[in-house]
């Protein structure tokens, strides 16, 4: 699932270049809702039967409400790896 969020992606990357943060954390909320439902429903039909949505819910709730911190985490760190480099 993830090689194919990357796939689409790396494809739009012109589009997020020198756009503000917020467009970014946009395009990831919409990206993250499809890719969290085939997750859902690859995992129930693997288990054959429909497991509760609520997790997967409260999974994107969390996974969109954390992006900033990440993606302000792993940015200062490339930064700070690119200054030695």
């Amino acid at each position: 699932m993830l090689v194919l969020v990357q796939t689409g992606s790396a494809s739009q990357g012109r589009f997020f270049h020198n756009k503000p943060f917020s467009v970014m954390w946009w395009g990831f909320a919409l990206v993250a809702i499809p890719a969290l439902l085939v997750q859902w429903l690859l995992s129930s039909a693997l288990i054959g039967a429909l497991l509760p949505f609520k997790a997967t819910m409260i999974s994107y709730v969390l996974t969109a409400a954390l992006f900033p911190i990440v993606a302000w985490v792993l940015a200062r760190a490339q930064n700070t790896l690119l200054r030695y480099v």
